[in-house]
């Protein structure tokens, strides 16, 4: 199964976008559990000995990652548990000293092609538009917004105040606090991806006002947690990401040199782009 999507150019799944929130992934714990097998397989290949059909299969498993995409935060984090799995059996993979500098080249390459700031971008984008949505689905059935708040808690007297005072006005306050919340995020995110810097996302995402401390501010409290930390993960697995590329980069100029860079700037432009 994995062979032949990586013969696919893309990897696509019919989704209803139309459901919104309400949106049923069944796939993603199949793909999950795909590129599980992966890592073990390559694993289990270096144990044996058997480096070629390791590698293969090392390169083919990078080679999902970006054919697999989905606008959804969800599933980008599909994508970067993948990662991370290949991160493993990379780090598994480097301590073995059996690999030319065609396949350790072919390998960096395959890793050039993960990336995850412009994917969370779009996910972000899309998740924007599934508030929208929501919102406005809320406003014209009113019975929606306290079936959602039941659903994350006990219900009783305080769901049904906060739905009612939200039916009632506070949602148009709340939907617009959330689109505002979502573009100044959007923006920061932007900007962080392209300098390529958290630090920059971090001191924008700073400025944001925290939720209005009102109960009846619903759909924020439902969204913003998992907002927050959505480019939280994106910093952090390009950071493992970059140290990856770095260490096959510093194989591959022991394997050519016979000896260790003396420092990373060695490493450019032969082994690494900056």
């Amino acid at each position: 199964a994995a062979v032949r999507m990586t013969r696919s150019r893309k990897i696509v799944f019919d989704l209803d976008w139309s459901e919104g929130f309400d949106l049923v992934l069944p796939h993603l714990s199949n793909i999950k559990g795909l590129f599980g097998w992966a890592k073990a397989s390559v694993i289990h290949d270096l144990h044996e000995r058997r480096f070629d059909p390791a590698m293969k299969t090392q390169i083919e498993a990078l080679q999902l990652i970006p054919k697999f995409h989905e606008p959804l935060i969800i599933s980008e984090l599909v994508r970067m548990q993948h990662a991370n799995y290949q991160i493993d059996s990379i780090w598994e993979l480097l301590q073995y000293d059996e690999w030319s500098d065609v396949q350790l080249g072919q390998l960096a390459q395959a890793m050039s092609g993960v990336r995850f700031g412009k994917g969370m971008i779009e996910a972000l984008e899309m998740e924007r538009a599934m508030i929208i949505h929501t919102g406005q689905e809320w406003m014209k059935e009113p019975g929606k917004i306290y079936d959602r708040i039941s659903r994350m808690s006990s219900g009783g007297p305080d769901s049904m105040f906060n739905s009612a005072a939200w039916m009632l006005g506070a949602g148009s306050y709340d939907l617009a606090w959330m689109i505002n919340y979502m573009q100044r995020h959007l923006e920061a995110a932007r900007v962080a991806v392209g300098a390529e810097s958290a630090s920059a996302y971090t001191s924008k995402a700073a400025t944001i006002p925290r939720i209005p401390p009102s109960g009846a501010y619903i759909m924020s409290r439902l969204m913003t947690p998992a907002l927050e930390r959505a480019m939280d993960r994106v910093f952090s697995i390009e950071t493992r990401l970059e140290m990856c590329r770095a260490a096959i980069a510093i194989k591959r100029f022991q394997l050519r040199h016979k000896d260790l860079p003396a420092d990373l700037a060695g490493l450019v432009p032969g082994f690494l782009p900056r």
